[in-house]
């Protein structure tokens, strides 16, 4: 129905090339785009069961994205496997595109409306390598309502490989104006929630601070120091998203270990150029994949598959996972920092698996939370 030509006219062109004449009516303004270039993870449209200004009927786009063998995620990562941040966009970045579609901006099109991903749920039904395979996304927008110019959106999707689904979810969606977005709460209704690193300020005589580009960083976070294991280490380039982290070993509120990291957020960061064009901001599913890499981070300190042969870092499966955000980290916000609680550390049949909460700021004002997030431990088999 579409190819990736008219994505990338949704992503960085003209919009009307993408979903005809109608959208004309914003052309030389800002509005909500499909994310670009390493982030646009769309191929192509197979169909849509729906149509334009229809919202009611529960419409359903049929999407597909070709995984590159040797994208610039899987030779970045640590391991052979697609990072979950960047599962999350491959899942929810077609309920962007059938919202846009259907004309959700149309009936308020004299606004600069902006798409923002309020929350979710992700379920790994089963570990697939994707590399060279084409993912089939089925999403459905299962409830629409337009209240003031502000339209919010629920949808399911389902992600399958050859025929049989490996992920599938729900999330909710806004489109906002920017006066909308800049006066965001957060998720404390305004109030400035401190860290339980803040609150315990006595842990701090039990913790260990690491800057990630010190030589202890170098030579023990971004190389693996076990032989048995060449490819336990954290993911580097791209997948990079912390400067500093302290570690309490039996901290945290559950007392099996607590890590609070921080990274100082820069203009030229490579995912705003990327996400969105006219509309910079990092996306929620990194700050996921920041949080992955601190567990990630806690795990290597704590030397959790020092005993381990030929182990990674990898997803967990089966296991369901829910975000919330209610706040974005724009280019001149000067500092990202994230807790991870670790509630559970287990072991399985293939390793260790490490459970955690989380919650990421951006400077005091805490926007993301995060529940049951996981993290392998083990050969990936």
């Amino acid at each position: 129905m579409l190819d990736e030509y008219h994505v990338t006219q949704f992503a960085l062109g003209p919009v009307y090339k993408c979903f005809g004449d109608e959208y004309k009516v914003f052309e030389g303004r800002q509005l909500s785009r499909q994310p670009n270039t390493d982030l646009q993870f769309i191929s192509r449209v197979r169909e849509i069961e729906g149509q334009r200004h229809v919202f009611n009927n529960k419409p359903v786009i049929v999407a597909e994205y070709d995984v590159p063998a040797d994208a610039w995620f899987y030779t970045q990562n640590a391991v052979p496997e697609m990072p979950y941040s960047v599962l999350m966009e491959v899942a929810l970045q077609p309920c962007g595109f059938l919202g846009a579609y259907l004309g959700s901006t149309l009936a308020a099109s004299e606004k600069d409306l902006f798409f923002r991903n309020l929350d979710g749920d992700g379920e790994m039904l089963r570990r697939v390598d994707l590399r060279g395979k084409t993912v089939t996304n089925r999403a459905c927008l299962v409830s629409h309502t337009s209240l003031g110019g502000t339209v919010l959106q629920r949808y399911t999707f389902e992600l399958s490989v050859d025929g049989a689904p490996f992920y599938k979810g729900n999330s909710s969606f806004g489109f906002f104006t920017k006066d909308d977005l800049s006066s965001q709460a957060g998720l404390d209704q305004g109030q400035h929630k401190a860290s339980w690193l803040q609150e315990n300020a006595h842990a701090a005589g039990n913790s260990l601070t690491i800057k990630l580009d010190s030589l202890f960083g170098k030579m023990k976070l971004f190389q693996s120091t076990v032989p048995a294991s060449p490819h336990l280490h954290l993911a580097g380039g791209q997948l990079r998203f912390l400067d500093s982290a302290t570690i309490v070993r039996e901290g945290g509120k559950y007392g099996k270990g607590y890590i609070y990291a921080s990274k100082i957020v820069k203009a030229h960061d490579w995912y705003f150029t990327c996400h969105f064009y006219q509309d910079p901001v990092m996306p929620g599913s990194l700050g996921v994949e920041a949080i992955i890499e601190a567990i990630q981070l806690f795990a290597l300190q704590q030397g959790l598959g020092a005993d381990l042969n030929n182990a990674g870092f990898w997803q967990v499966a089966p296991h369901r996972t829910v975000w919330k955000y209610r706040g974005q980290i724009l280019q001149h916000d000067p500092e990202m920092h994230l807790e991870a609680h670790i509630k559970d550390i287990k072991k399985a049949d293939n390793g260790v698996v490490l459970t955690a909460d989380a919650s990421l700021w951006k400077g005091t004002l805490r926007i993301y939370e995060v529940t049951d997030l996981a993290v392998l431990i083990g050969s990936g088999q």
